[in-house]
This record gives structure tokens, C-alpha cells and sequence, in this order.
């Protein structure tokens, strides 16, 4: 039987992520954006790295100014790593789809509710239906 989690695999908005930016063209745009020597940029990127390892490893979240705060987790298996709390400014200054200027897959489908995508899924797959009811 499907669930919420195989109809937002089929139908949910996803965004078509880019590469990666390359080391380089982050350290020349924050050049343009400082007054720093690429070398310095480079150190301070892996220094901050350290201090993030070093706080985190101490159950210290750590400041990220105008992006938000590394928190330190830890799984049911007692695996310790880290997640992304966003500064919601940050997230605001993002604004909405139509501000994003990369791909959106599925964009038809942004602000369409959970119950219409699970319509959506039985339409397509009648004998692997999910219950709408409880959405």
C-alpha cells in the first residue's frame, strides 16, 4: 500500500538543485564583497570549520551571523553530527518561488495540498491507493 512519503516522492514540488560552487568562485565573491586577500579568505573558511568541530563536539551550537546556528545532533544510535537551523531572515530574504532562479520540478504542483497530490496518486495508481481521508 503507498503512503504520504511515495506520493510526495511523485508529486511534491522538488527544486533541481545546480553544481556546487566551486571553492574558488565562493572565495573570489566573497573577495569582491571584503576587503580580504584570497589566502586570508581561505584560512578564516578553515578555521571556521575547526571552531565549528570544536563547539560541536562540546554540545555548543555555533553562530553562523545572518545565516543562522550549526546545532549539534545526535541519532538513536548515539551518531553525533550536525544540522542547519536557518536564520529566518535569511529564509524571508529568499522570498517565494518566483524569486528562486533556479529549477523547480513539479512547480505546478507548489501550494497544492497534501490531499489533492494523494487524488493525484490514486488517479495514476488505482491499485496502489492511499487513504485520503486521514490527510
Amino acid at each position: 500500500m503507498a503512503s504520504i512519503k511515495d506520493v510526495m516522492a511523485a508529486y511534491a514540488p522538488e527544486l533541481d538543485l545546480g553544481d556546487p560552487v566551486p571553492l574558488e568562485e565562493a572565495v573570489n565573491f566573497l573577495k569582491e564583497k571584503s576587503s580580504l586577500e584570497p589566502d586570508t579568505i581561505q584560512a578564516v573558511l578553515s578555521a571556521l570549520a575547526e571552531l565549528a568541530h570544536w563547539y560541536l563536539l562540546r554540545g555548543r551550537p555555533v553562530p553562523l551571523p545572518g545565516i543562522g546556528h550549526l546545532i549539534p545532533t545526535v541519532s538513536m544510535d548515539g551518531v553525533f553530527g550536525a544540522a542547519v537551523q536557518t536564520d529566518p531572515a535569511l529564509s524571508q530574504k529568499l522570498g517565494g518561488p518566483d524569486d528562486y532562479r533556479g529549477g523547480i520540478n513539479r512547480r505546478e504542483n507548489i501550494g497544492v495540498p497534501r490531499r489533492r497530490l494523494a487524488q493525484m496518486w490514486n488517479s495514476s495508481h488505482p491499485d496502489d491507493r492511499i487513504d485520503t481521508r486521514s490527510l
